[in-house]
C-alpha cells in the first residue's frame, strides 16, 4: 500500500486480529501527512468493512494534543504505525516525553534492521503495550507471515526488552501464544523502587523495628504487604523522607506536604501509609487498590475530674461560650483563635491527638486506627463524638504516571482474596464486640455527683418555697 511495505491485506489482517483479541473497537492510525493521504484513507476504508470499528487519523506532524484527547469509551485503543520512518521515529520520542504511550495499545509494522536502534532513543514504559511486526517465513517456505513481538523496558535505565507474543498468518490468523500481560510482566528483576515515609515511619523502618517489634505502627500492614509485593516481584526498596514534614509545595494549583509532595514532584515512586482515597486527591494521584478502609472519627479529650464537670454545667452560662455562638463575624473567630496558632498545628496524628490531651477546646480528626493504636502513647483518654465520623477507601499513592501502578493493585487484589490482607488487620489490633465511637459508658456516682446535687437543692428550694407561697396567699386571703 502506497509507500508502505506490507501488502492491505497483511495491514489489515494483521490490525483486527489485534483488535478482536483484546475486544477493543476503535483505531488511530497515526500518520505521516499528505504524502500517505491516499494509503490512509485506503486503509481506514478498507478497515471499516472487516467489523463495527471506530476509525480516526491522526497526523504525526502536529502537537499532541489530539493524541492526549482521544479516547475508547472506556476502553483502550489501538494507534496503529504503518511504517517505522523518520516522522515515526520523532513521534514516538515526543509521546514517551509526555508519558502519553499508556494512554493505549500501539502496534506498528516494522521493517528496519534492527529494533533496538529504532528505539535506542524511545522509552517504552514498563505498563505500555507496544507491538512490532516483523516477517516470519515457515519452516516449509509455502507461507509466509508475521511475528508479533512485544517491547518494553523493566526501568528507564534498563535495555529494551524484547518477547514473541504471537504469530500470524493469512489461513490461520493471529495465534496468541503469551500469557496475560499482568503475569507476563510480574517479574521485577530486581529494579529499585523508591518509596516515601513520612519521619516517624522511615525512622522505625531505618532502625529495623520493623524486623521484630511489630508494635509500631507501619509494620504491623503496611510494612508488611510492602515487603510481600517486593518478595513476589522481586524487586528492592529505597526508603526515603521529606526533610521537612511541614513545608508546603504547589503543584497543580494546590498545596501539597511531606510524602505525598515527594510523589508527586517524582522524588519517589510510591508512598507507602494507609491514605484516605479523599476527592481532593483522587485527580492529582494514583491509589494503589483499595486495600484499606479508613474511619476519619473526631475525638475529645474525655472529662474524668470534679471540676471538669461543675465546669461544664456551668459552660452554657458563659459569656465567652455566649460570644463565640453569636458572632457574627466567622473572619473574627478565625482572626482570634486559628489564624495566631498556625504555626503551631500539629505536624503528624500523634502530635494531634497529644493537643487534644493538652488543650481544653480542641477536637481532632484523625484515623480512628491511629486514635486507637496510640492510645496508651496519650496523658489522657479519648472520647469519640459520636455519629462524627466517616468511612473512606484508602490506600498506596503512586503518581499518574507511575508505570507499575496496575502491577501492585493486581497483587494486592491477589493478597485480598488469599484472605492475608484480612489476617494483618485482624492482628494488628484487636477489634472490640462494640462500635468504639459511640460507647456504652456507665456513669459513676462520682460524675453524676454535681447532678443531684442541683437536683437537691431544687426540690430542697421548692420544698421551702412552696409552703412559703402557701403562707402568703393565706394571708393575703385573710386581711
Amino acid at each position: 500500500v502506497g509507500d508502505f511495505q506490507f501488502s492491505l491485506n497483511t495491514l489489515i489482517g494483521v490490525t483486527v486480529s489485534v483488535l478482536n483479541h483484546h475486544h477493543s473497537t476503535c483505531v488511530y492510525l497515526l500518520h505521516s501527512g499528505p504524502h500517505q493521504g491516499s494509503a490512509t484513507f485506503l486503509y481506514l476504508k478498507t478497515l471499516t468493512t472487516r467489523g463495527n470499528f471506530s476509525v480516526a487519523a491522526i497526523p504525526m506532524d502536529t502537537n499532541l494534543k489530539t493524541l492526549e484527547e482521544s479516547s475508547c469509551q472506556g476502553n483502550s485503543p489501538l494507534y496503529v504505525l504503518l511504517s517505522n520512518d523518520a516522522t515515526a521515529q520523532t513521534y514516538l520520542k515526543q509521546v514517551t516525553l509526555k508519558s502519553l504511550l499508556s494512554r493505549g495499545r500501539w502496534l506498528m509494522f516494522f521493517s528496519a534492521p534492527s529494533i533496538e536502534t529504532f528505539f535506542s532513543n524511545i522509552k517504552i514504559s514498563y505498563d505500555c503495550e507496544f507491538f512490532v511486526t516483523q516477517p516470519l517465513i515457515n519452516k516449509d517456505k509455502r507461507e509466509h507471515g508475521l511475528t508479533l513481538i512485544e517491547i518494553y523496558q523493566e526501568h528507564p535505565s534498563r535495555s529494551l526488552q524484547k518477547h514473541l507474543v504471537a504469530h500470524w498468518t493469512v489461513s490461520g490468523g493471529l495465534n496468541w501464544s503469551a500469557p496475560l500481560l499482568i503475569q507476563r510482566r510480574a517479574h521485577l528483576h530486581g529494579i529499585t523502587i523508591r518509596v516515601g515515609l513520612n519521619s516517624e515511619d522511615y525512622a522505625a523502618v531505618a532502625e529495623r523495628k520493623c524486623s521484630g517489634d511489630t508494635r509500631f505502627g507501619i509494620c504491623e500492614v503496611e510494612y508488611e504487604i510492602w515487603s510481600a509485593l517486593q518478595k513476589k516481584l522481586n524487586f528492592t526498596s529505597v526508603f526515603d523522607r521529606p526533610e521537612d514534614d511541614t513545608r508546603t509545595h504547589d503543584i497543580n494549583n494546590k498545596s501539597w506536604s511531606g510524602p505525598i509532595a515527594m510523589v508527586l514532584l517524582d522524588q519517589v515512586d510510591i508512598f507507602v501509609k494507609k491514605c484516605a482515597m479523599t476527592s481532593g486527591r483522587i485527580p492529582h494521584m494514583t491509589f494503589i487498590s483499595t486495600p484499606f478502609s479508613a474511619k476519619i472519627a473526631t475525638y475529645i479529650k474525655k472529662q474524668v475530674s470534679n471540676t471538669s464537670d461543675w465546669r461544664l454545667i456551668a459552660l452554657p452560662f458563659s459569656s465567652e461560650f455566649w460570644w463565640e455562638a453569636t458572632d457574627p463575624v466567622l473572619n473574627t473567630i478565625y482572626e482570634r483563635l486559628i489564624a495566631p496558632n498556625v504555626k503551631m498545628f500539629p505536624k503528624t496524628d500523634i502530635e494531634c491527638l497529644q493537643q487534644v490531651c493538652a488543650e481544653n477546646r480542641y477536637a481532632a480528626t484523625v484515623d480512628s486506627y491511629d486514635a486507637r493504636y496510640n492510645d496508651d502513647r496519650l496523658t489522657c483518654k479519648l472520647l469519640a463524638v459520636p455519629r462524627a465520623y466517616f468511612w473512606t477507601p484508602a490506600s498506596f499513592v503512586v503518581n499518574k504516571n507511575n508505570s507499575y501502578a496496575r502491577l501492585f493493585s493486581y497483587y494486592i487484589e491477589r493478597l485480598r482474596s488469599s484472605g492475608i490482607l484480612k489476617r494483618l488487620e485482624d492482628n494488628s489490633l484487636p477489634v472490640t464486640t462494640r462500635d468504639s465511637e459511640e460507647p456504652n459508658a456507665q456513669a459513676t456516682l462520682e460524675q453524676i455527683w454535681p447532678i443531684l446535687i442541683i437536683l437537691v437543692t431544687g426540690f430542697v428550694a421548692s420544698a421551702i418555697c412552696l409552703p412559703a407561697e402557701i403562707f402568703i396567699f393565706r394571708l393575703r386571703n385573710h386581711f
